[in-house]
């Protein structure tokens, strides 16, 4: 049987034990919510063809062409790394991308979000 000496230190120590907390992070929460409701770009479009073919598959891992619209192409990245790289190779990308169309779409700009 225990003293009540015990009984109280297991009680105080019981107390002061903190439970942790289970919170998804942020990005998580953003992820989630953008693949939901954000519609993708129709698979057959030639300039998301393009895309694939353009920028590497360890890359598409991470991006994901959102819409293509009035010559601006919106390119989901979940890693900020990933983004500021393609940030650096905006004009490369463009150029690619519109060689590997054959000259039918031009790109105006891409915008990475």
């Amino acid at each position: 049987m225990e003293s009540d000496g015990d009984l109280l230190l297991k009680l105080a120590t019981h107390w002061k034990q903190r439970k942790p907390y289970n919170v998804p992070a942020l990005g998580d929460i953003l992820d989630s919510y953008v693949r939901q409701n954000v519609k993708p770009a129709k698979k057959g479009s030639p300039v998301v063809e393009a895309w694939n073919k353009v920028v590497p598959a360890v890359m598409n891992e991470f991006c994901r062409v959102e819409s293509f619209q009035g010559g601006i192409l919106k390119v989901s990245v979940s890693e900020p790394t990933y983004r500021f790289q393609m940030e650096m190779l905006k004009k490369e990308l463009i150029e690619s991308i519109e060689t590997e169309v054959g000259g039918k779409v031009k790109i105006r700009d891409i915008r990475f979000v």
